[in-house]
Formats: C-alpha cells, sequence, structure tokens
C-alpha cells in the first residue's frame, strides 16, 4: 500500500501542473512585440471620473463602429450590451502588438498586422455564452459572421463570409473560461500550444520588461513602444525631411501613463541615444509639438482656457525627455466631443 501511494505521488508530481491566472496573463505576450499596454479596467471604471466619461462616449460611439470590420463591431456591442446580457466585467487587460508587417507594407495593415490581447474577467464567460451572443448579433445586423468552435483545442474561430479579406479572429479561453486571449487563429494556436505543452512562454524585450518594472503601481493604464528598424524605415520613408520625425530616430523608448484620481494624470516620457538628442527631443516633440500644438488646437476648437493648459509642463532628466498634464472634469466635458471625434475618424479608417 505504502509503494502504491508513493507511486501515486511521483506520477503526481511528474504531471505539469496546470498554469494558474497569473502565470497565464503573464504568457499572454506577442512574440517580436513592439508595443504592450496595460489596463487595470477594474480600478478605472472604479474613477467616477473615467465611469462619467465613458457613459458619455458611448452616447455617441455607436454609428462610427459601424465603419469597423464586422467581428469588431459583434465585440463593441458585447461590451455595450454586457451589463444587459450578464457578461462579466473585465478586471484586468494587456495588449501586445507587432507591427512589422502593417508598416512594410501599409495597403495590407488588416491583415498583416499581429496582436495578442488578454482578458481577465470577474467571473467565467462560457465559449457557447459568447458564440451564442455573437450569432445572434451577426443576424440582426447582417454581419456574415461565421463561429466555429474547436473543441480539442477549445476556441472560437470568428470568419466574415461576406468579405472574405476581412482577417479572422480567435477567442481562446483558459481557467474555465476566466481568461480569454484573443489573436488571429494561427497566433493563437501557436500560444495554445505553448500552454498546453508547458513551454516557455514568450517575453517582452529586455528593455521593454525593465521599463514595465519602473511603472508604479498606482499607474491603472500605461504603454510602451520600443521603435525597431521597420519604425526607422517607416519614418524615412513617410517623413524623410520632418526635424522632429529625424529626432524620434534617436528614441530608443516611449511610454504613456495614466493615473486615475480625482483628475486624470497623463505622462509622457520619450528616452534618447544620449542628453543632447534628449533635450532637442524635448525642445521639438514635447514642447513644440505636443505642448504648442495642442494650445493652439483646443484655443482654436474650444476658445477658452481649460484647466489642463495650465498643469502642461515638460522636463528633461538625463537621456529622458517627459511631459505631464492633469484633466479636470471640466476639461473632459470641453475636449469630449473632440476625442470622439478622432475616435470616429480612426474607425473609418480601419473600416477601408
Amino acid at each position: 500500500m505504502r509503494n502504491f501511494l508513493l507511486c501515486l505521488l511521483l506520477l503526481a508530481l511528474s504531471l505539469p501542473a496546470s498554469a494558474s491566472i497569473e502565470q497565464l496573463f503573464q504568457a499572454g505576450i506577442l512574440p517580436g512585440t513592439q508595443q504592450y499596454f496595460y489596463c487595470d479596467n477594474a480600478a478605472l471604471l472604479a474613477n467616477p471620473l473615467v465611469a462619467s466619461m465613458l457613459a458619455d462616449e458611448k452616447k455617441t460611439e455607436a454609428e462610427s463602429l459601424r465603419q469597423l470590420p464586422p467581428f469588431l463591431v459583434a465585440l463593441s456591442s458585447m461590451l455595450e450590451k454586457g451589463a444587459a446580457e450578464n457578461f462579466p466585467a473585465v478586471k484586468r487587460s494587456q495588449l501586445s502588438i507587432d507591427w512589422a508587417g502593417p508598416l512594410a507594407d501599409p495597403t495590407m495593415a488588416q491583415k498583416n498586422l499581429k496582436y495578442l490581447l488578454v482578458l481577465e474577467l470577474e467571473r467565467p464567460l462560457p465559449a457557447e455564452e459568447l458564440g451564442a451572443f455573437l450569432g445572434r448579433e451577426s443576424e440582426a445586423n447582417k454581419l456574415g459572421l461565421e463561429c466555429v468552435f474547436d473543441t480539442e483545442l477549445d476556441y472560437l474561430r470568428i470568419s466574415d463570409s461576406k468579405n472574405t479579406n476581412n482577417p479572422e479572429l480567435g477567442i481562446a479561453f483558459f481557467e474555465d473560461s476566466k481568461l480569454l486571449m484573443l489573436a488571429q487563429p494561427s497566433l493563437l494556436q501557436n500560444v495554445i500550444a505553448r500552454v498546453q505543452g508547458r513551454l516557455p512562454a514568450a517575453a517582452l524585450p529586455e528593455k521593454l520588461l525593465q521599463a514595465k518594472a519602473k511603472i508604479s503601481a498606482d499607474k491603472q493604464f500605461y504603454m510602451l513602444l520600443l521603435p525597431d528598424d521597420n519604425f526607422l524605415a517607416a519614418i524615412h520613408e513617410h517623413a524623410p525631411d520632418v526635424p522632429a520625425a529625424q529626432v524620434m530616430e534617436e528614441m530608443g523608448l516611449m511610454c504613456f501613463s495614466l493615473q486615475a484620481e480625482e483628475k486624470l494624470n497623463l505622462q509622457l516620457s520619450m528616452e534618447f541615444s544620449n542628453e543632447n538628442n534628449a533635450a532637442v527631443g524635448k525642445s521639438m516633440i514635447l514642447d513644440g509639438f505636443i505642448m504648442g500644438m495642442t494650445r493652439m488646437y483646443l484655443m482654436q476648437q474650444l476658445g477658452a482656457q481649460l484647466p489642463m493648459l495650465q498643469t502642461m509642463e515638460s522636463s528633461l532628466q538625463g537621456k529622458q525627455a517627459m511631459f505631464s498634464c492633469a484633466l479636470e472634469p471640466e476639461d473632459l466635458k470641453q475636449i469630449g466631443p473632440l476625442f470622439q471625434q478622432i475616435g470616429k475618424n480612426m474607425a473609418e479608417r480601419l473600416g477601408r
């Protein structure tokens, strides 16, 4: 009996332990990524200022969403109808992007863009429930979506039967459907295989990891961008004579973060190859372009001195040029329509 129990123990130790949600979340990184986003969705939604801003946006965004590819329209509808449909809220999310394809051929941006989105939910969202909702949305809005569930890999494959040129979307379900990963099916299948095989997960490039480790825990949202040779080639091709673009060639890392309290505190930092380039970048990009153009644009569009304009400032710390700004409720009320118009324009571009 003792030998039998010992054998069972050795067998249990030899089997791969199932990954935890935290391990899966950390594993949801796209190999070769140059851009990384993190969002503490639950904390942001708990902030009254952010909640009010999002409520105002929902009133006017529906029409612009119709310009997006069908599966994005359906997923956007899912977020909009989440409470009514009793869908679980998102606790936190991360998105990693590889821009190599779109930068090499902008005309094929939708096809060539590689991304991996990870969502941790407050409670499970079974694939059958999500698939049924997407089917209803497709039928009601004549989107032409086709959803096929792969029981072996436990993921949903979504395609557009009306326009086969539109990219497909894959949604994988982990930890009893409490963690979802979204990507192109081919990329997602590779992630699933690595998770199931207990293979080492992809990791952020070392420079992004170092920058991520320096971000304080009170930042509910941040974005990291690490320009590579593809970015530099795109700058050379599309803006060869623009001085600010030439300065950006010397930028090694960009970080944008948001801290939501009574105000929305924004910070942008740009790390350059040396202190001299950082000083030039601060002068041309932060002072001249971001602060100068923003002030002029807001004055032209709104004709008012917003509180945020008094908080805009830039600084220099060694090889880093930094910009910060704080938005109050009055700022958001005034500039909200401008943000919505920008979002609409971006949606129309994606829909082309």
